[in-house]
């Protein structure tokens, strides 16, 4: 920013002497004025100098500063490299914490829910049997029976899923369901669940201790079933006992049912 600033001085004499205002301003001392006279005295040469140096004084103007660097000046100090200092490594003892051997656990065995069918025993079916000659010493021939209801009704279910199938019905064989009755009341009395009797053998060998012959032979044994629906359906639903209903090759059919337990044995043959 400039200052501006003006002085005005009184004029001078037109002689070149310096005039009575020029004292009177300056108040300098040996500068005195008298009135009226137009005459003054003065130092002249102190007064002079001093005149001049005012005169420069007013006439000086602002230097220009020095410029100066604002970006300051990098400092790169010595680098310091002290002696580097490697610790001791430590080497922690091992610890190996004792094994820890849990207890076994045996989970509780499961029970299936008693509401569950009885599972159903797939038979071995013998299609081309072997049938030498019959030797019973003892043989028995049970009293004949009436077949029940159910045994009557296992029949039809058997034949209806036979004739779905494009095969023939099944014809019912007394003798075959007395011998299909005793395997049920066997199993009932001997409390086992087979094909293999612990007194009569396997059911071909139980067949031929009654007389009843046959080219190929068959049985499913069934327990816990209530009805006739009910059994058939779970020999149907069983892979092994479906191929003994549907067998091509048989033409009749024994069955028996004991209520006692609910056991069942169809007996097939051809």
């Amino acid at each position: 920013m400039m200052l501006v600033f003006s002085i005005a001085l009184p004029a001078m004499a037109a002689d070149g002497g310096i005039s009575k205002a020029a004292c009177e301003l300056l108040r300098l001392p040996g500068c005195t004025t008298e009135a009226g006279n137009g005459t003054s005295t003065i130092q002249k040469d102190r007064f002079s100098s001093l005149l001049k140096a005012l005169l420069e004084y007013l006439g000086r103007r602002p230097e220009k500063p020095a410029p100066v660097d604002p970006s300051p000046k990098p400092v790169d100090p010595t680098p310091v490299d002290p002696d580097p200092v490697c610790p001791d490594p430590v080497c922690p003892d091992p610890v190996c914490p004792d094994p820890v051997c849990p207890d076994p656990v045996c989970p509780d065995p499961v029970c299936p829910d008693p509401g569950c069918p009885n599972p159903v025993d797939p038979d071995p079916v013998d299609p081309d049997p072997v049938d030498p000659d019959p030797v019973d010493p003892d043989p028995v021939d049970p009293s004949p029976s009436v077949p029940s209801s159910y045994e009557q009704r296992v029949v039809e279910l058997v034949n209806q899923e036979r004739a779905r199938n494009g095969l023939g019905a099944l014809t019912m064989n007394n003798k075959l369901s007395d011998v299909a009755r005793l395997k049920s009341e066997d199993m009932r009395k001997n409390g086992y669940f087979s094909h293999t009797s612990p007194t009569y053998g396997s059911p071909f060998d139980m067949m031929r201790q009654f007389g009843i012959s046959y080219r190929s032979a068959g049985e499913n044994i069934a327990r816990g079933q209530r009805t006739p629906e009910e059994v058939v359906q779970a020999w149907m639903d069983s892979p092994g006992h479906r191929a003994n209903i549907l067998g091509a090759s048989y033409t009749q059919i024994g069955v028996g049912y004991l209520a006692s337990g609910n056991y069942w044995t169809q007996m097939f043959i051809g």
